[in-house]
Order: structure tokens, then C-alpha cells, then sequence
């Protein structure tokens, strides 16, 4: 019975940690994403810095800080320059160096910006002008 307990109580961890990688379907709205956001701006991925951890006498990389060139702000500090930390995790935003990105982040509660899922746009996709159209929009109403 102990057995059966614990395995059943480790399927339930196991459980929570997936679900707290996925991402919301549908996609949230403009109007969503930047009424819960700290920080909304336009930028352009210049470098990144991988976050490593030791485990077990190997490094692994638990995320990766992405420095930004902030071409438009919407919401958030006057900088030039705008960090932004992804987990290394399936609910990241998939920044990539040398790209584009209308992106809205929150402040975590250890200081770090942070995005995940469709917290980013490319300006390659084909939506990228038109959620620029909803953010301007939705600003004008606020």
C-alpha cells in the first residue's frame, strides 16, 4: 500500500512540474498580455549569456539571459538596453540573436524580466504588424 502511495504521490509532482510548462491556448490578447506586463517594448536580441548550474559533476544550463536594444517602448523603464531571462524550459519564448520581437515581461520576485510562451513576437511572423495595430490601439484607451 506504501508503494502504491508513493508512487502516486511522485506521479502528482511529476504532474505539477509539466504543467506548469505549458503554454496557454488560446494565445491571451494584446490587451491581456499588456495589462499584466511590467515592461512592453520593441527589440532587437544583440547577445546572449547561458545561466549554468552543477549537477552531479556536470553543467547544465538552466537558462539564458538575452541583452535587447529597445527600438520602441510601450510600457517600462527609459533604457536603451532591456535584459531579458528565459528558462531553459518548453515554456520559453524562443529568442533568437539578431531578432526582431514585440515582447511583453514581468518582473519575477528575484528582480530578473522575464517571458514565456507568446510573451514574444517575431517581427518575421506574419501577425507582427497587427499586434503592433492592437498595442497602439489598446494604449489609446487606457
Amino acid at each position: 500500500m506504501l508503494k502504491k502511495y508513493l508512487f502516486f504521490l511522485a506521479l502528482s509532482v511529476i504532474q505539477a512540474n509539466i504543467s506548469l510548462a505549458i503554454c496557454s491556448n488560446p494565445e491571451p490578447r494584446i490587451r491581456t498580455k499588456f495589462s499584466r506586463c511590467d515592461v512592453s517594448f520593441v527589440g532587437k536580441v544583440i547577445s546572449e549569456r547561458d545561466v549554468t548550474e552543477r549537477e552531479g559533476g556536470e553543467n547544465f544550463i538552466v537558462g539564458k539571459y538575452f541583452t535587447l536594444r529597445v527600438d520602441k517602448k510601450f510600457r517600462g523603464p527609459e533604457k536603451k538596453l532591456i535584459e531579458v531571462y528565459e528558462d531553459n524550459d518548453s515554456a520559453r519564448m524562443w529568442l533568437e540573436i539578431g531578432g526582431k520581437y514585440l515582447l511583453f515581461v514581468k518582473y519575477q520576485k528575484d528582480g530578473k524580466l522575464q517571458g514565456w510562451c507568446d510573451d514574444a513576437v517575431e517581427e518575421k511572423d506574419k501577425k507582427f504588424p497587427n499586434k503592433i495595430l492592437e498595442l497602439r490601439d489598446v494604449m489609446k484607451n487606457i
